[in-house]
């Protein structure tokens, strides 16, 4: 019986030390909500004592590996803490939901009455404001005069019409217009930006992303994103739409230029 516990232990030392020595990654995820923007939510590792940023559509990059936790928090939000599993690693994009924070209020004061909690009482204290007495006889004989925000509808002058259920002619003329033209071809638009590469690469990630992400030393940002202009389809990802696109063109271009240093 103790050989058997022994082994048992033996094993799940080893399992233990395996899962510590295994090397991180890169987790891209979203956060969502229902009502508020998801921007500058932020996200710690408390394995690694790493912090990550959220953009404005809630998307972030972090370094993790399986059974990390992870720790989201902003001030709109109620905190939320989240163990990595491996499924976590195989989506191209893990989505975390944050429920907003609600602060409850203990105790409302509605001044300047005083009220003592007794609805009936209460009710017969509070003053309520008179309405206005309005002159029907002024009101009557005061002239109107038609401006650009308002004109006399009035249905007994003559040769009045009511729009309310005519037929719009010129409705239906422009949609058999439409039916019976020739469709124009749609042509492709290329997204090209007028800023340069580097500079608008450098605006739209953090200095964070370079050091941790793609493991850059401060010196070598600007050799590196040179190495990249130099790829033809590098400025169609300027493209706001090809924001993730990008991202995994900075990834993949960034394991290429380690290989030419290291060579």
């Amino acid at each position: 019986m103790n050989k058997i516990t022994f082994l048992l232990f033996l094993v799940m030392m080893c399992h233990f030390a395996f899962s510590q020595q295994m090397p991180r990654e890169i987790l891209q995820g979203q956060i969502v909500a229902d009502t508020l923007g998801i921007e500058n939510v932020t996200i710690f590792n408390s394995n690694t004592n790493k912090t990550s940023t959220s953009d404005n559509l809630g998307y972030f990059t972090i370094y993790a590996r399986e059974k990390d936790t992870l720790i989201f928090s902003n001030m709109a939000f109620q905190s939320k803490k989240m163990a990595l599993s491996k499924g976590d690693f195989k989506l191209k994009v893990m989505r975390i939901k944050l429920d907003v924070y609600i602060n409850n209020l203990d105790e409302v004061f509605i001044s300047p009455y005083s009220l003592t909690g007794d609805l009936e009482n209460d009710e017969k204290n509070i003053m309520i404001p008179e309405m206005p007495k309005i002159d029907l006889n002024s009101a009557l004989i005061t002239n109107f005069e038609a401006d650009n925000q308002s004109t006399v509808q009035n249905t007994l002058i003559p040769g009045y019409l009511d729009g309310t259920y005519m037929v719009d002619l010129a409705a239906i003329g422009k949609k058999l217009i439409k039916l019976f033209s020739t469709p124009k071809e749609k042509k492709e638009v290329v997204f090209v930006s007028e800023k340069i590469f580097q500079e608008a690469v450098k605006q739209k990630f953090s200095d964070d992303f370079f050091k941790v992400t793609l493991q850059l030393k401060k010196e070598e940002i600007g050799l590196f994103l040179s190495f990249c202009e130099n790829d033809s389809k590098a400025r169609t990802l300027l493209d706001p739409k090809k924001e993730f696109e990008l991202i995994d063109f900075l990834i993949e271009k960034s394991k290429q230029y380690h290989r030419t240093q290291k060579e």
